[in-house]
Protein backbone atom coordinates (compact mmCIF):
# COMPACT_ATOMS: atom_id res chain seq x y z
CA UNK A 1 0.00 0.00 0.00
CA UNK A 2 1.20 3.51 -0.97
CA UNK A 3 0.36 7.08 -0.39
CA UNK A 4 -0.15 7.22 -4.11
CA UNK A 5 -2.79 4.60 -4.18
CA UNK A 6 -4.42 6.28 -1.51
CA UNK A 7 -4.57 9.79 -3.45
CA UNK A 8 -5.86 7.96 -6.56
CA UNK A 9 -8.61 6.28 -4.06
CA UNK A 10 -9.45 9.99 -2.96
CA UNK A 11 -9.48 11.23 -5.83
CA UNK A 12 -12.35 8.84 -7.53
CA UNK A 13 -14.42 8.95 -4.39
CA UNK A 14 -14.45 13.09 -4.99
CA UNK A 15 -14.95 12.79 -8.31
CA UNK A 16 -17.00 9.25 -8.45
CA UNK A 17 -15.50 9.16 -12.31
CA UNK A 18 -12.25 6.99 -13.39
CA UNK A 19 -11.43 9.28 -16.22
CA UNK A 20 -12.16 12.71 -14.42
CA UNK A 21 -10.02 11.14 -11.26
CA UNK A 22 -6.76 10.24 -13.21
CA UNK A 23 -6.91 13.94 -15.44
CA UNK A 24 -7.17 15.51 -11.83
CA UNK A 25 -4.00 13.08 -10.64
CA UNK A 26 -2.31 13.70 -13.79
CA UNK A 27 -2.32 10.16 -15.22
CA UNK A 28 -3.72 8.00 -17.39
CA UNK A 29 -6.76 6.44 -16.48
CA UNK A 30 -5.22 2.42 -16.89
CA UNK A 31 -2.31 3.75 -14.29
CA UNK A 32 -4.83 4.80 -11.95
CA UNK A 33 -7.11 1.97 -12.87
CA UNK A 34 -4.53 -0.64 -11.97
CA UNK A 35 -3.09 1.35 -8.51
CA UNK A 36 -7.09 0.89 -7.39
CA UNK A 37 -7.45 -2.88 -8.18
CA UNK A 38 -3.71 -3.66 -7.15
CA UNK A 39 -4.99 -1.94 -3.75
CA UNK A 40 -7.96 -3.71 -3.62
CA UNK A 41 -6.21 -7.18 -4.37
CA UNK A 42 -3.89 -6.13 -1.52
CA UNK A 43 -7.03 -5.57 1.18
CA UNK A 44 -9.03 -8.42 -0.18
CA UNK A 45 -12.00 -5.75 -1.05
CA UNK A 46 -14.29 -4.41 -3.51
CA UNK A 47 -13.91 -0.60 -2.94
CA UNK A 48 -15.93 0.91 -5.71
CA UNK A 49 -19.10 -0.51 -7.41
CA UNK A 50 -18.34 0.30 -11.03
CA UNK A 51 -21.65 -0.70 -12.46
CA UNK A 52 -23.26 2.25 -10.85
CA UNK A 53 -22.85 5.58 -12.88
CA UNK A 54 -21.30 7.77 -11.59
CA UNK A 55 -18.92 4.83 -9.54
CA UNK A 56 -19.69 4.73 -5.71
CA UNK A 57 -17.79 3.52 -2.93
CA UNK A 58 -19.25 -0.15 -1.32
CA UNK A 59 -19.89 -0.45 2.03
CA UNK A 60 -16.60 -2.14 2.90
CA UNK A 61 -14.55 0.67 0.69
CA UNK A 62 -16.39 3.50 2.91
CA UNK A 63 -13.98 3.18 6.00
CA UNK A 64 -10.99 2.45 4.19
CA UNK A 65 -11.81 5.94 2.27
CA UNK A 66 -12.31 7.68 5.12
CA UNK A 67 -8.96 6.21 6.63
CA UNK A 68 -7.02 7.34 3.52
CA UNK A 69 -8.54 10.61 4.01
CA UNK A 70 -6.91 10.71 7.50
CA UNK A 71 -3.55 9.04 6.41
CA UNK A 72 -2.79 11.42 3.75
CA UNK A 73 -3.65 14.47 5.87
CA UNK A 74 -1.40 13.07 7.90
CA UNK A 75 1.48 13.15 6.07
CA UNK A 76 0.91 16.34 4.12
CA UNK A 77 1.19 17.73 7.91
CA UNK A 78 5.01 17.01 7.35
CA UNK A 79 5.53 18.81 4.38
CA UNK A 80 3.62 21.62 6.62
CA UNK A 81 5.89 20.96 9.61
CA UNK A 82 9.28 21.78 7.37
CA UNK A 83 7.81 25.05 5.95
CA UNK A 84 7.05 26.15 8.96
CA UNK A 85 10.31 25.85 10.18
CA UNK A 86 12.04 27.46 7.07
CA UNK A 87 12.80 30.84 6.94
CA UNK A 88 10.92 30.94 3.51
CA UNK A 89 7.21 31.57 3.40
CA UNK A 90 6.26 28.58 0.89
CA UNK A 91 4.16 25.84 -0.04
CA UNK A 92 0.03 25.49 -0.96
CA UNK A 93 -2.73 27.63 1.33
CA UNK A 94 -5.99 26.77 -0.08
CA UNK A 95 -8.65 29.44 1.29
CA UNK A 96 -12.55 28.95 1.47
CA UNK A 97 -14.46 31.66 1.63
CA UNK A 98 -18.20 32.74 2.00
CA UNK A 99 -19.73 34.20 -0.71
CA UNK A 100 -21.53 37.51 1.13
CA UNK A 101 -17.76 37.91 2.40
CA UNK A 102 -15.70 37.38 -0.13
CA UNK A 103 -16.34 40.41 -2.52
CA UNK A 104 -15.72 42.99 0.29
CA UNK A 105 -12.85 41.16 2.47
CA UNK A 106 -10.54 39.49 -0.29
CA UNK A 107 -10.29 42.89 -2.38
CA UNK A 108 -8.32 44.71 0.39
CA UNK A 109 -5.58 41.76 1.06
CA UNK A 110 -5.60 38.99 -1.24
CA UNK A 111 -3.58 40.61 -3.97
CA UNK A 112 -0.72 42.03 -1.86
CA UNK A 113 -0.45 39.34 0.11
CA UNK A 114 0.27 37.09 -2.46
CA UNK A 115 2.63 39.93 -3.64
CA UNK A 116 4.51 39.37 -0.54
CA UNK A 117 4.94 35.93 -0.66
CA UNK A 118 5.58 35.16 -4.17
CA UNK A 119 6.39 31.61 -3.50
CA UNK A 120 3.35 30.41 -1.33
CA UNK A 121 1.01 29.52 -3.59
CA UNK A 122 -2.64 30.80 -3.10
CA UNK A 123 -6.11 29.29 -3.96
CA UNK A 124 -9.08 30.66 -3.23
CA UNK A 125 -12.81 29.34 -3.56
CA UNK A 126 -16.20 30.97 -2.68
CA UNK A 127 -18.59 28.03 -0.72
CA UNK A 128 -21.50 28.45 1.62
CA UNK A 129 -20.87 27.17 5.32
CA UNK A 130 -22.44 23.45 4.99
CA UNK A 131 -19.98 23.58 1.65
CA UNK A 132 -17.07 25.12 3.35
CA UNK A 133 -17.24 22.91 6.61
CA UNK A 134 -17.28 19.76 4.28
CA UNK A 135 -14.43 20.58 2.25
CA UNK A 136 -12.14 21.23 5.11
CA UNK A 137 -12.86 18.16 6.69
CA UNK A 138 -11.78 16.22 3.35
CA UNK A 139 -8.70 18.40 3.31
CA UNK A 140 -9.70 20.01 0.12
CA UNK A 141 -8.70 23.63 1.93
CA UNK A 142 -6.38 24.65 4.51
CA UNK A 143 -8.27 27.74 6.46
CA UNK A 144 -11.76 29.07 5.36
CA UNK A 145 -13.08 32.47 6.18
CA UNK A 146 -16.70 32.61 7.51
CA UNK A 147 -18.90 34.49 9.79
CA UNK A 148 -19.74 32.94 13.85
CA UNK A 149 -21.29 31.49 15.43
CA UNK A 150 -20.61 28.05 14.09
CA UNK A 151 -21.79 24.81 16.10
CA UNK A 152 -18.98 22.51 15.05
CA UNK A 153 -17.23 20.10 16.85
CA UNK A 154 -13.21 19.38 15.92
CA UNK A 155 -12.50 23.02 14.72
CA UNK A 156 -10.90 26.06 15.93
CA UNK A 157 -12.65 29.51 15.43
CA UNK A 158 -10.39 32.23 15.36
CA UNK A 159 -11.54 35.87 15.72
CA UNK A 160 -10.47 38.23 13.15
CA UNK A 161 -12.57 41.44 13.67
CA UNK A 162 -16.33 42.53 14.47
CA UNK A 163 -17.86 43.68 11.42
CA UNK A 164 -21.12 46.37 11.69
CA UNK A 165 -23.95 46.01 10.21
CA UNK A 166 -25.74 48.40 8.08
CA UNK A 167 -28.89 48.47 6.08
CA UNK A 168 -30.09 48.76 2.66
CA UNK A 169 -33.34 50.42 1.66
CA UNK A 170 -35.42 52.30 -0.94
CA UNK A 171 -36.13 56.19 -0.90
CA UNK A 172 -40.00 55.14 -0.23
CA UNK A 173 -38.87 52.92 2.86
CA UNK A 174 -40.75 54.82 6.32
CA UNK A 175 -36.89 54.35 8.04
CA UNK A 176 -35.43 56.38 4.86
CA UNK A 177 -36.34 59.69 6.79
CA UNK A 178 -33.74 58.41 9.41
CA UNK A 179 -30.20 59.05 8.85
CA UNK A 180 -29.01 56.70 11.85
CA UNK A 181 -31.45 53.79 12.72
CA UNK A 182 -33.00 52.74 16.06
CA UNK A 183 -32.80 48.65 15.48
CA UNK A 184 -36.12 48.22 17.83
CA UNK A 185 -37.59 49.91 14.94
CA UNK A 186 -36.76 47.45 11.85
CA UNK A 187 -39.45 45.27 11.40
CA UNK A 188 -37.40 41.50 11.02
CA UNK A 189 -40.21 39.89 8.93
CA UNK A 190 -39.88 42.55 6.12
CA UNK A 191 -36.23 41.71 5.63
CA UNK A 192 -34.94 40.27 1.67
CA UNK A 193 -32.21 38.18 2.90
CA UNK A 194 -30.00 35.81 1.26
CA UNK A 195 -28.67 32.76 1.90
CA UNK A 196 -26.00 33.11 4.29
CA UNK A 197 -27.63 36.18 6.31
CA UNK A 198 -28.41 34.23 8.80
CA UNK A 199 -25.32 35.60 11.35
CA UNK A 200 -26.24 39.27 10.20
CA UNK A 201 -30.11 38.60 11.40
CA UNK A 202 -29.37 36.89 14.78
CA UNK A 203 -26.85 39.77 15.73
CA UNK A 204 -30.39 41.76 15.18
CA UNK A 205 -32.51 39.85 16.71
CA UNK A 206 -30.33 39.30 19.93
CA UNK A 207 -30.41 43.52 20.48
CA UNK A 208 -34.35 43.07 20.01
CA UNK A 209 -34.41 40.51 22.77
CA UNK A 210 -35.44 38.17 20.49
CA UNK A 211 -35.47 34.44 20.72
CA UNK A 212 -32.38 33.73 18.83
CA UNK A 213 -32.87 29.99 18.37
CA UNK A 214 -35.64 31.04 15.56
CA UNK A 215 -34.76 30.67 12.45
CA UNK A 216 -34.33 33.04 9.68
CA UNK A 217 -36.31 31.54 7.35
CA UNK A 218 -39.26 32.02 10.25
CA UNK A 219 -38.83 35.71 10.88
CA UNK A 220 -37.86 36.82 6.82
CA UNK A 221 -40.49 37.80 4.40
CA UNK A 222 -41.93 35.11 1.55
CA UNK A 223 -39.26 36.02 -0.46
CA UNK A 224 -36.19 34.36 0.29
CA UNK A 225 -33.08 34.42 -2.16
CA UNK A 226 -31.26 31.58 -1.69
CA UNK A 227 -27.78 32.92 -3.06
CA UNK A 228 -24.71 34.66 -1.27
CA UNK A 229 -24.67 37.35 -3.71
CA UNK A 230 -25.79 40.92 -1.87
CA UNK A 231 -25.50 42.79 -4.88
CA UNK A 232 -28.34 41.10 -6.93
CA UNK A 233 -30.46 41.69 -3.33
CA UNK A 234 -29.09 45.68 -3.62
CA UNK A 235 -30.76 45.85 -7.06
CA UNK A 236 -33.82 44.52 -6.33
CA UNK A 237 -34.22 46.99 -3.51
CA UNK A 238 -33.05 49.83 -5.94
CA UNK A 239 -35.53 48.59 -8.43
CA UNK A 240 -38.69 47.26 -6.70
CA UNK A 241 -38.09 48.58 -3.34
CA UNK A 242 -37.39 46.54 0.37
CA UNK A 243 -34.95 46.54 2.70
CA UNK A 244 -32.23 44.30 3.87
CA UNK A 245 -29.49 43.73 5.70
CA UNK A 246 -25.62 44.69 4.58
CA UNK A 247 -22.24 43.83 5.50
CA UNK A 248 -20.36 47.28 6.69
CA UNK A 249 -17.63 46.14 4.03
CA UNK A 250 -20.18 46.23 1.10
CA UNK A 251 -20.55 49.69 1.83
CA UNK A 252 -16.99 50.26 1.22
CA UNK A 253 -17.33 49.47 -2.64
CA UNK A 254 -20.63 51.63 -3.22
CA UNK A 255 -20.51 55.11 -5.51
CA UNK A 256 -22.70 58.36 -3.96
CA UNK A 257 -26.01 57.04 -5.44
CA UNK A 258 -26.02 53.88 -3.80
CA UNK A 259 -24.90 54.97 -0.99
CA UNK A 260 -28.00 57.20 -0.31
CA UNK A 261 -29.74 54.11 0.18
CA UNK A 262 -27.51 52.89 3.26
CA UNK A 263 -28.25 53.59 6.77
CA UNK A 264 -26.57 52.65 10.17
CA UNK A 265 -27.59 51.60 12.97
CA UNK A 266 -27.58 54.14 16.01
CA UNK A 267 -25.58 52.45 19.14
CA UNK A 268 -25.42 49.64 20.14
CA UNK A 269 -25.42 49.00 16.90
CA UNK A 270 -25.37 44.67 15.50
CA UNK A 271 -22.11 43.49 14.38
CA UNK A 272 -21.16 40.24 13.04
CA UNK A 273 -17.90 38.36 14.09
CA UNK A 274 -15.73 37.41 11.30
CA UNK A 275 -13.37 34.47 12.02
CA UNK A 276 -10.66 31.98 10.48
CA UNK A 277 -12.07 28.34 10.75
CA UNK A 278 -9.45 25.57 10.66
CA UNK A 279 -9.09 22.03 11.73
CA UNK A 280 -7.58 21.41 15.14
CA UNK A 281 -3.78 20.03 15.05
CA UNK A 282 -3.77 22.48 11.66
CA UNK A 283 -0.01 21.71 10.42
CA UNK A 284 0.60 25.02 8.00
CA UNK A 285 0.37 27.72 11.68
CA UNK A 286 2.61 29.65 10.50
CA UNK A 287 0.56 30.42 7.07
CA UNK A 288 -2.41 30.71 9.47
CA UNK A 289 -0.53 33.04 11.72
CA UNK A 290 0.19 35.60 8.40
CA UNK A 291 -2.78 35.57 7.13
CA UNK A 292 -4.72 36.60 10.25
CA UNK A 293 -2.63 39.32 10.76
CA UNK A 294 -2.47 40.36 6.97
CA UNK A 295 -6.68 40.02 6.88
CA UNK A 296 -6.51 42.46 10.50
CA UNK A 297 -4.14 45.16 9.27
CA UNK A 298 -5.88 45.62 6.10
CA UNK A 299 -9.24 45.84 7.59
CA UNK A 300 -7.89 48.05 9.79
CA UNK A 301 -6.68 50.27 7.64
CA UNK A 302 -9.82 50.39 5.08
CA UNK A 303 -12.21 50.85 8.26
CA UNK A 304 -9.86 54.24 9.48
CA UNK A 305 -9.96 55.48 5.50
CA UNK A 306 -13.97 54.95 6.45
CA UNK A 307 -13.96 57.26 9.19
Amino acid sequence: MTLTQLKYLIAVDTHRHFAKAAEKCLVTQPTLSIQIQKLEEELQLVLFDRTKHPVVPTQEGLPIIEQARKVLAEAQKIKGLAQNVGAEISGMLRIAVLPSLAPYLLPLFIRSFAKKYPKLHIEVVELHNYQLIGRLKQDRADVALTVAPLAIDGFYQIPLFQEPIAVYLDADHPLAADQEINVNDLVISDLLLTDDAKSMLLAVAELQNEKVQKTAEDKVSNLFYRSGSVETIRKIIEQEGGITLLPQLATFYMGKRQQQFVRHFKAPEPTRQIILLTQRGFHKQRLLDILQAEIQEAVAKALLMEK
